[in-house]
């Protein structure tokens, strides 16, 4: 699934390198959620995590993108 991810990232214009680090840092993510959320019995705070998880890994993207719309627009103001 993660290198299914990362092809897709690359697919999608994600520079090769920019795709790689996203993937280590959602395998990191995942991994600690899943020791945070092994001792839990509750849904209701594995539910929280998970989506508490999945804002970090929206906000990972986000700033990815961003990062990469300056690096492009970059070139731009030089044409």
């Amino acid at each position: 699934a993660l290198e299914l991810g990362r092809k897709t990232l690359v697919s999608l214009g994600m520079h090769p390198h920019q795709a790689q680090r996203a993937q280590l840092h959602f395998r990191r993510l995942d991994m600690r959620m899943l020791r945070e959320l092994i001792p839990e019995h509750s849904d209701m705070v594995q539910i929280s995590r998970a989506r508490e998880a999945r804002r970090e890994l929206e906000e990972i993207f986000q700033r990815e993108m961003q990062q990469e719309r300056r690096q492009l627009d970059g070139w731009d103001e030089f044409e």
